[in-house]
């Protein structure tokens, strides 16, 4: 019963802490009240040790070159375009200029667009109507 007892018990540490502070737990052989708490932070102390040093991972340089440089401000560009809002449709993204949800997308029809006066339009839009109407179209 007693050693069933210390299986559960040490199932449970497993469960929390992981098997290396049971293991360190058990190379122990004190087993009273106090001192088997202390030998139980004792043992999750030097398991913790035995992972760090394990798991430590070495620290990777970033280097210093026009390439690393290229791919900051890309990452970069990339991370502002998601601030971006399309006056168009609305969505984020991208700009007007390359909006897919628009008629046109082409950056040249857009600047066109906005550089041609509303009279201008109208009137160039007026004059084919009633050319047409004239032709009988």
């Amino acid at each position: 019963k007693r050693l069933l007892e210390t299986r559960i018990q040490h199932i449970r540490i497993a469960d929390t802490y992981g098997w290396l502070t049971v293991n360190e737990f058990k190379a122990s052989d004190l087993t009273s009240g106090d001192v088997e708490e202390k030998r139980l932070k004792r043992a999750i102390k030097n398991a913790e040790k035995v992972k760090e040093r394990i798991y430590k991972k070495p620290r990777i340089e970033e280097p210093d070159g026009e390439y690393s440089k290229a791919i900051k401000s890309r990452t970069e560009q990339r991370s502002r375009m998601d601030e971006v809002v399309c006056y168009s449709c609305k969505r984020v993204g991208h700009y007007v200029s390359h909006c897919p949800f628009s008629e046109s997308s082409s950056p040249l029809a857009h600047s066109t667009k906005l550089m041609s006066s509303p009279t201008a339009t109208k009137s160039s839009s007026s004059n084919s109507n009633s050319k047409s109407l004239r032709d009988g179209k």
